[in-house]
């Protein structure tokens, strides 16, 4: 079994890496990449010129998106600390069919979040597989996966600088973090037997080649777990890309209400939260997402996708 570190490789040419103590540099292309306080900075150098009219009709480019997150992550840990773990809408239980096979007993704290993880899981077996979270946040996903799982190594990676480090402060030894760009992905391919993405993808200019990048890393039969809020639209024409890339939809399910719910049962707890940045991650009622899923102009669906 290959080495976490032996799997790394180029975002940009997939050129072997050479190692020194701050940095790495391809072998073939020659591009620097970073090492800050232990933690590989996986950047191509022109990540920022990527721009896109996102699903909120806002102009942006990953900078944007780097220097939002930023902000929001240390909001979240001056605020609650170790306490917020997760950046997701969460999930509350209603006449939906469930697809978790585990059963919640002690967590009340996230308890919304880990629930729509476990939902995202479903029944798909993680036990001693290698897996990686693309778009990690703040590491709740993973901590939870160690937590109620045994996979035999985890990696995360994150555009965020601010959301890694705190993903590092609660890392598992079987657990590895990076900050890197999820149209990029600095792996060599058919390493993974897992990929996880969760309200993520929205925020990416090349949808298609997030998921080219997907099939590439993930080896064969092994499983896409997807979930996020999207126009009913891109959803349909992603399922159209994503079978037309050799995956197999085994699961693709709304839980457009399970979210809503979520939304209004959270609401009550962050009242006198008034920052802008926090009304999107603290389940407010004025937040973008949650008027896109009341008005019907999005869903949120959740999809278990293996690739054949």
């Amino acid at each position: 079994m290959d080495k976490i570190e032996e799997l790394l490789v180029c975002p940009e040419c997939f050129g072997k890496l050479e190692y020194s103590e701050f940095v790495s540099n391809c072998s073939n292309c020659h591009i620097n990449f970073s090492i800050v306080n232990g933690i590989p900075i996986m950047l191509i150098p022109d990540i920022n010129d990527m721009k896109r009219i996102n699903t909120n009709n806002i102009d942006m480019n990953k900078s944007y998106v780097i220097d939002y997150y930023s902000q929001v992550s240390k909001e979240l840990e001056s605020k609650y600390g170790r306490f917020i773990k997760f950046m997701n809408c969460g999930y509350v239980i209603n006449e939906n069919k469930q697809y978790s096979i585990i059963e919640l007993n002690e967590e009340k704290i996230e308890r919304n979040s880990i629930k729509l993880f476990l939902e995202v899981v479903g029944n798909v077996d993680c036990n001693n597989k290698r897996i990686i979270e693309i778009g990690c946040g703040r590491g709740g996903n993973i901590f939870y996966l160690n937590k109620f799982f045994k996979p035999k190594e985890v990696v995360g990676i994150d555009l965020c600088f601010e959301n890694i480090i705190s993903c590092d402060k609660r890392k598992h030894s079987n657990s590895f973090y990076y900050v890197a760009d999820a149209e990029n992905i600095p792996f060599a391919s058919e390493c993974f037997d897992i990929v996880i993405n969760i309200e993520s993808s929205f925020h990416y200019p090349d949808l298609f080649r997030f998921f080219r990048n997907v099939h590439r890393i993930l080896k064969q039969s092994g499983y896409f777990l997807y979930a996020d809020v999207l126009p009913k639209q891109t959803f349909q024409e992603m399922e159209n890309y994503i079978t037309s890339l050799s995956f197999e939809i085994i699961r693709a399910q709304d839980i457009t209400s399970n979210v809503l719910m979520s939304f209004e049962s959270l609401a009550s707890s962050y009242i006198g939260i008034n920052e802008s940045t926090l009304n999107e991650f603290l389940a407010m009622l004025d937040s973008r997402n949650y008027r896109k899923l009341k008005e019907g102009e999005a869903e949120y669906r959740i999809y278990s996708i293996r690739k054949i």
